[in-house]
C-alpha cells in the first residue's frame, strides 16, 4: 500500500471489497469520516444563520447587452472556463481509464489497454446496454405518449382553476 493513493474512501472502498469483507471497520471508519463533518455543519449553519437575507426582486428584461470591445475576450474566458470544468474533467476521467494504477506513476508500465479488453470483452456488457437502451427507448416513449395526452387533455378542455392561472399568469 505504500505506493498507493491514500484516501479514506478508498481505504473503505477495499476493506467492503475484500476477500473477507470487514464491514465493521469500513462502517466504523464511514462514521468517523461523518463524525468529523458534523461541527462544520453546525458551524456553517450558526455562520449563516446570524445573517438577514433579503430577496431583491424585478421584472426580467430579455433582451441582449452590447459587450462593444469586450465581445471576444469574454467569449474567450467563457469559452475557456467551459473546457476548465467540463472537458479537462472528461480528458482526465478518460487518461485515468487507460492508466494501470489511478494516480501511480512509480510503475514500470504506467499505461495499459487491459482494463478496456477485459471490459468490452466482457459478455454482460453487451446484454447491460442492450437492457439499458431498451428501458431508456420505453420510458422516453411512455413520458412523451403521457405527456402529449396530458398536453393534448389541458388545451382542449375547460377547467375549473383555469380562470385562476390566468389571473396568476397577468
Amino acid at each position: 500500500w505504500s505506493s498507493d493513493v491514500c484516501s479514506s474512501d478508498l481505504l473503505i472502498y477495499r476493506q467492503v471489497l475484500a476477500r473477507v469483507p470487514e464491514y465493521g471497520q469500513a462502517t466504523a471508519l464511514s462514521m468517523l469520516i461523518l463524525g468529523s463533518m458534523v461541527p462544520l455543519i453546525l458551524t456553517q449553519q450558526w455562520l449563516v444563520g446570524r445573517r438577514n437575507f433579503s430577496t431583491i426582486s424585478g421584472k426580467y428584461a430579455n433582451r441582449l447587452f452590447d459587450l462593444g470591445p469586450l465581445k471576444w475576450p469574454v467569449f474567450v474566458v467563457l469559452v475557456a472556463l467551459l473546457a476548465l470544468m467540463v472537458v479537462v474533467p472528461i480528458v482526465f476521467l478518460l487518461l485515468s481509464s487507460f492508466m494501470t494504477q489511478y494516480g501511480n506513476f512509480n510503475l514500470p508500465s504506467v499505461f495499459t489497454v487491459n482494463h478496456w479488453q477485459r471490459i468490452l470483452s466482457d459478455p454482460l456488457l453487451l446484454r447491460a446496454l442492450t437492457n439499458t437502451v431498451v428501458i431508456a427507448a420505453g420510458a422516453t416513449l411512455f413520458a412523451t405518449t403521457l405527456f402529449t395526452l396530458i398536453a393534448y387533455v389541458s388545451l382542449r378542455t375547460k377547467f375549473r382553476s383555469e380562470e385562476h392561472t390566468s389571473e396568476l399568469q397577468s
